[in-house]
């Protein structure tokens, strides 16, 4: 490890050239000053450059830790100092209160970069400063701000949208308690985070992120758990049959499973984590489903084909489509309901004696069912080719 300090003279300037108890700012020549700012503009990114080859060479994880921890804590402390001389200089301000701030944004970024990039590595239980503290909620009020014309004012689900809004805004408002390194962090990355987000165009995409975010930094607030398993829920219960409420509670829980996890981090990290009250919500509800309606969530037994079967094997209509691509035109006729029909099995039980696709002669209904919560994107574009298909047919009847 590099025994010489690499920021000895960033530290000289915030100590002593730029701040105001130590040098006369009006006595400073503007040459200098001319001087100075060029050469911070050019030494920034030299700063930068040696800074990520310290952190890079050196090949133990516990002086990694060690070296991290130690610039994070040089660094709010050359920053509450920058700060104070940025508020001092501006009472009388001289050409080089421009400079004080350049300095202000330079500590900003390298404090940024080991947190967004090494926040694993910090003591993030630690008390921070009071002035860090307030510098870090002010940033996140300024994010927030951005992100109500943004993302919040454009989603109609207000309940969803009050309890993001209102848990990241009372972080800014003020605390009788200490708070962590380990809070601050999670705070700045879910406003980064929603801020990549709130470019999406539709509402739907909005809304499929925002919980994709809050699932990934684990929002494990009691509120959102409640209102993430009570929309959930709802859309179960608006399903007539037991099997099509299991079927949804299991497209539901993959889709779940799906999500990504930043693995180590909890808005509450005192409260169990989302992964695990989500998915005990999931096998309770599943295993409810099971055990009270046991008759009609089983696969049906093996049977002999009827008098009437036998006649439509020998006529069956053969598709050139998959068992997939068969099932998703049969779902959605009863998703839009073109068919008179409540429940997709009953159509998939009715009309699978009388079909074949272009691989299989016999087409199981039950086989069908579980490839309509589970469809491959492939699938999806054939059946859509077809529709496209049949509407260009149509129009030149």
């Amino acid at each position: 490890m590099k025994s010489n300090y690499i920021f000895e003279w960033l530290d000289v300037l915030v100590t002593i050239t730029l701040n105001p108890s130590k040098t006369d700012f009006p006595l400073v020549p503007q040459q200098q000053i001319d001087l100075l700012d060029k050469t911070i503009a050019t030494q920034k990114q030299t700063w930068k450059t040696l800074f990520k080859s310290e952190i890079y060479a050196v090949k133990n994880q516990e002086q990694m830790q060690l070296l991290l921890r130690r610039y994070h804590s040089d660094f709010i402390v050359l920053l509450d100092q920058a700060h104070e001389n940025y508020i001092v200089s501006s009472q009388h301000p001289t050409s080089l209160h421009p400079v004080v701030g350049v300095i202000v944004n330079i500590l900003e970024e390298l404090l940024a970069f080991i947190e967004g990039r090494y926040g694993k590595f910090l003591a993030l239980d630690q008390r921070v400063p009071v002035t860090y503290l307030e510098r870090s909620k002010e940033e996140i009020r300024k994010g927030l701000d951005r992100l109500k014309k943004k993302l919040f004012d454009r989603l109609t689900d207000k309940i969803l949208k009050g309890i993001v809004y209102d848990t990241l805004y009372r972080f800014t408002d003020g605390f009788q308690r200490p708070v962590t390194f380990g809070e601050v962090i999670y705070y700045k990355d879910l406003v980064k985070d929603l801020d990549e987000i709130s470019s999406l165009k539709s509402e739907t995409d909005l809304y499929k992120s925002l919980n994709e975010v809050l699932v990934y930094r684990n929002f494990n607030k009691k509120a959102y758990l409640n209102y993430f398993t009570g929309r959930i829920a709802r859309k179960v219960n608006m399903l007539q049959t037991a099997q099509d409420r299991l079927d949804q509670l299991l497209l539901s829980n993959k889709e779940f499973n799906q999500m990504l996890r930043k693995p180590g981090v909890a808005l509450n990290p005192h409260y169990t984590d989302i992964e695990k009250v989500v998915g005990n919500w999931f096998s309770n509800e599943i295993g409810y489903l099971q055990s009270r309606y046991p008759w009609e969530v089983t696969p049906l037994p093996a049977y002999q084909l009827s008098e009437k079967e036998h006649e439509a094997k020998k006529t069956k209509t053969k598709l050139d489509l998959n068992t997939d691509q068969i099932a998703l035109l049969l779902r959605a006729l009863v998703d839009t309901k073109t068919v008179a029909f409540t429940s997709v099995n009953e159509v998939f039980k009715m009309v699978t004696p009388f079909l074949s696709s272009k691989k299989k002669e016999d087409i199981s209904w039950n086989s069908m069912r579980r490839s309509t919560y589970a469809a491959e994107d492939r699938d999806k574009h054939a059946a859509t080719a077809v529709l496209e298909k049949m509407i260009l047919v149509i129009k030149n009847y």
